[in-house]
């Protein structure tokens, strides 16, 4: 075996992000995203800036399709996550 290829070490570890790749594995980002954005807006406002700051983010991050249906279960009080029910999510 080569210097600097021990596989069989019985250790597992995850591999730390890696900034070449930022599209990978954006779900957890996007939910966070989303979720801190309506409690920003119950704390604040939605014209606050940090608030617009986590609907810039999740805007970019999530699918629409996503967002659509957070939005109908934040209608609907079946969001998993105790949020206030209005949710107006902008057009891009």
């Amino acid at each position: 075996m080569k210097k600097g290829c021990n596989v069989d070490t019985g250790e597992l570890k995850t591999v730390a992000p890696d900034p070449r790749w930022p599209q990978q594995n954006q779900t957890y980002a996007c939910f966070t995203m989303f979720t801190d954005y309506h409690r920003c807006i119950r704390l604040l406002s939605e014209k606050h800036d940090t608030c617009e700051y986590f609907r810039y983010c999740y805007e970019r991050l999530c699918p629409n399709a996503w967002v659509d249906k957070w939005c109908e279960q934040l209608q609907e009080n079946t969001f998993p996550f105790p949020l206030p029910k209005p949710c107006n999510k902008k057009k891009k």
